[in-house]
């Protein structure tokens, strides 16, 4: 898993404790950098993407707690990890035909693109190098109430 991308969350959550407050990110739009396309994989183009996200949660673990993010439509997020709630924007990029999700969570280095591959309910995001970088699962709908 990105740690650099889940570990700046957490400390935007401390951030949001710290002034007991939650702080409300604007929509960013990021552009995606040149990406490979992994050997034997088949990466979502940005119509996918979108479909894939938008009225999804997605689901992941990290330092062994469960995470959530909501995205309710193609641009604001909603999440909940261990230190409490967060918001953030995303966005699709497409940079010589690849696709990438982009992701922009305030006040951290969080920021970044990867690609995505779908397994049935399981995305596959990868590094702008090809290599595999973290999974989620997703369920349809906002079971966590973001």
């Amino acid at each position: 898993m990105n740690q650099v991308k889940r570990f700046a969350v957490a400390t935007f959550f401390a951030i949001v404790l710290t002034f007991g407050g939650l702080v409300t990110i604007t929509s960013t739009t990021l552009a995606a950098e040149s990406f490979v396309t992994p050997k034997g994989v088949t990466l979502l183009s940005a119509d996918e993407i979108r479909e894939a996200l938008v009225g999804y949660t997605v689901i992941g673990t990290l330092d062994g707690t469960t995470y959530y993010e909501y995205m309710p439509d193609d641009s604001n997020l909603f999440g909940v990890w261990k230190f409490g709630h967060y918001r953030g924007a995303w966005s699709v990029s497409t940079k010589n035909g690849i696709a990438a999700a982009c992701f922009d969570y305030e006040g951290t280095d969080s920021d970044g693109c990867w690609t995505i591959a779908q397994n049935n309910d399981t995305l596959i995001y990868y590094k702008s190098d090809g290599t595999e970088d973290f999974r989620e699962v997703r369920e349809k709908g906002n079971p966590k109430n973001l």
